[in-house]
Protein backbone atom coordinates (compact mmCIF):
# COMPACT_ATOMS: atom_id res chain seq x y z
CA UNK A 1 0.00 0.00 0.00
CA UNK A 2 1.36 3.51 -0.89
CA UNK A 3 1.30 6.92 0.28
CA UNK A 4 -1.69 7.80 -2.08
CA UNK A 5 -3.89 4.65 -1.16
CA UNK A 6 -3.67 5.33 2.03
CA UNK A 7 -4.50 8.83 1.58
CA UNK A 8 -7.73 7.95 -0.67
CA UNK A 9 -8.45 5.14 1.97
CA UNK A 10 -8.42 7.45 5.09
CA UNK A 11 -10.05 10.25 3.41
CA UNK A 12 -13.13 7.72 1.90
CA UNK A 13 -13.52 6.92 6.11
CA UNK A 14 -12.99 9.89 7.56
CA UNK A 15 -15.85 10.97 4.73
CA UNK A 16 -18.20 7.97 5.75
CA UNK A 17 -17.44 8.75 9.19
CA UNK A 18 -19.53 12.03 9.10
CA UNK A 19 -21.81 11.34 6.87
CA UNK A 20 -22.83 8.39 9.31
CA UNK A 21 -22.67 10.58 12.46
CA UNK A 22 -25.21 13.28 10.67
CA UNK A 23 -27.50 10.62 9.42
CA UNK A 24 -28.24 9.28 12.60
CA UNK A 25 -28.38 12.35 14.37
CA UNK A 26 -32.04 12.90 16.83
CA UNK A 27 -33.15 16.18 17.73
CA UNK A 28 -34.45 14.51 20.97
CA UNK A 29 -36.92 17.17 21.86
CA UNK A 30 -34.55 20.24 20.18
CA UNK A 31 -36.45 22.73 17.94
CA UNK A 32 -36.50 21.52 14.16
CA UNK A 33 -35.13 24.71 11.65
CA UNK A 34 -35.68 23.70 7.87
CA UNK A 35 -32.70 25.05 6.80
CA UNK A 36 -30.39 23.48 9.28
CA UNK A 37 -31.98 20.38 7.89
CA UNK A 38 -31.77 20.71 4.35
CA UNK A 39 -27.46 22.19 5.23
CA UNK A 40 -27.39 18.47 7.02
CA UNK A 41 -28.91 16.82 4.35
CA UNK A 42 -26.48 18.34 1.57
CA UNK A 43 -23.54 17.84 3.70
CA UNK A 44 -24.43 14.43 4.23
CA UNK A 45 -24.78 14.30 0.69
CA UNK A 46 -21.43 15.40 0.09
CA UNK A 47 -19.26 13.60 2.61
CA UNK A 48 -21.00 10.26 1.40
CA UNK A 49 -20.19 11.23 -2.38
CA UNK A 50 -16.57 11.28 -1.75
CA UNK A 51 -16.20 7.44 -0.95
CA UNK A 52 -18.29 6.28 -3.11
CA UNK A 53 -16.19 7.84 -5.82
CA UNK A 54 -12.69 6.65 -4.16
CA UNK A 55 -14.58 3.31 -4.18
CA UNK A 56 -15.15 3.39 -7.74
CA UNK A 57 -11.73 4.65 -9.11
CA UNK A 58 -13.75 7.88 -9.99
CA UNK A 59 -11.18 10.28 -7.22
CA UNK A 60 -7.54 9.55 -7.65
CA UNK A 61 -6.15 12.24 -5.66
CA UNK A 62 -6.19 13.56 -2.09
CA UNK A 63 -3.86 16.09 -1.03
CA UNK A 64 -2.99 15.74 2.87
CA UNK A 65 -4.47 19.21 4.31
CA UNK A 66 -7.46 17.88 2.81
CA UNK A 67 -7.64 14.71 4.72
CA UNK A 68 -6.91 16.93 7.29
CA UNK A 69 -9.82 19.42 6.67
CA UNK A 70 -12.28 16.68 6.45
CA UNK A 71 -10.59 15.43 9.95
CA UNK A 72 -11.29 18.36 11.47
CA UNK A 73 -14.62 18.82 10.48
CA UNK A 74 -15.69 14.56 11.52
CA UNK A 75 -14.39 15.88 14.54
CA UNK A 76 -16.73 18.99 15.03
CA UNK A 77 -19.80 16.62 13.58
CA UNK A 78 -18.72 14.27 16.08
CA UNK A 79 -18.04 16.17 19.14
CA UNK A 80 -21.77 17.77 18.85
CA UNK A 81 -22.95 14.38 18.41
CA UNK A 82 -23.80 15.30 14.75
CA UNK A 83 -26.31 18.29 15.57
CA UNK A 84 -25.08 20.94 12.90
CA UNK A 85 -25.97 24.00 14.58
CA UNK A 86 -24.06 22.90 17.30
CA UNK A 87 -20.75 21.77 15.43
CA UNK A 88 -20.74 24.86 13.87
CA UNK A 89 -21.82 27.75 16.22
CA UNK A 90 -19.78 30.71 16.50
CA UNK A 91 -20.25 31.27 20.57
Amino acid sequence: MNWESLLLNANAAVCMLIAIRLMFFQRNGRRHRKVLAWLAYIFILAAAYIPFRIWFGHYTGVDPAELLINFMVCIAVWRANGNIAQAFNRS
